[in-house]
């Protein structure tokens, strides 16, 4: 998978300035494409009021990233994100309600954990017995390579009658291990050094929330689902909980895993 442009709404707040500069921050690291800022349109303003407007937010975004003009590009605002923009990341404060397709990186304030320059990142990667890490996988592990990050698959299960040790690794089901084991062969594909730990958590979010912070870990990379934005998602509760950036991979129809 070809990771695209780092996307990023314009908003005049210190949120809105946090998200320009993690945005700006993963740009660099991606050595590749443009920093695109999406900005307000109003089409009852006269177009050249319009365009005054986009050469001053591009100017308040040089001074807040220290990119180029060159490293950026302004436009117009989505009312929706199409299909079309599946490659991309968009760095946004709150999750994009009903966008399948789009892969987000919802940054929060709290302050705990910032992406900074030359620092080593490292990214938290859940998985269970269903697909749903394998979706997260498709985006995030090239999101990964292409950062050069470290990954770490985390694994929480309960404790089987029949296994005498206290290993949790050895309680796993067979189904959450064929899924560690696709993730294995694709982080291998894009040349990504990788760990795994397993933990008998009581509560899943917590307990990879948990980790995270124990870990030092930079982002959290969880796949978009059908119940994404209702209570009982993962993803939901991760973003009412968790202190850390959370990449919210789309969910494609077809999800490829290896490395091109």
């Amino acid at each position: 998978m070809k990771i695209a442009e780092i996307c990023v709404f314009y908003e005049h707040s210190r949120r809105g300035r946090n998200s320009m500069k993690i945005a700006s921050v993963l740009k660099r690291l991606l050595s590749s494409g443009k920093l695109k800022v999406f900005t307000p349109f109003s089409p009852s303003v006269p177009e050249a009021m319009n365009l005054l407007q986009q050469e001053r937010i591009l100017q308040e975004v040089l001074s807040i990233t220290g990119l180029e003009s060159s490293e950026v590009i302004v436009e117009e605002q989505l009312d929706t994100i199409p299909v079309a923009f599946s490659d991309e990341l968009f760095v946004t404060p709150n999750s994009l309600e009903g966008c399948e397709f789009a892969n987000q990186l919802v940054i929060f304030d709290q302050g705990q954990l910032s992406l900074e320059e030359n620092a080593p990142l490292k990214m938290l990667l859940p998985f269970g017995s269903g697909e749903s890490g394998l979706h997260a996988a498709g985006y995030a592990l090239a999101f990964a390579a292409a950062c050069r990050m470290e990954v770490v698959f985390y694994h929480t299960t309960w404790r089987r009658n029949s296994v005498t040790e206290d290993d949790p690794a050895l309680h796993m089901c067979d189904a959450a291990k064929s899924v560690l084991a696709s993730l294995e062969q694709s982080a291998r594909a894009h040349g990504l050094t990788t760990r795994t730990i397993v933990e008998c958590a009581d509560d899943v979010v917590e307990g990879l929330i948990q980790c995270a912070l124990r870990e030092n870990l930079s982002i959290i990379a969880m796949a978009r689902g059908k119940t994404t934005g209702r209570d009982g998602s993962y993803v939901t509760h991760a973003l009412a909980q968790s202190p850390l950036p959370l990449m919210i991979c789309g969910r494609l129809q077809e999800v490829t895993l290896w490395a091109s």
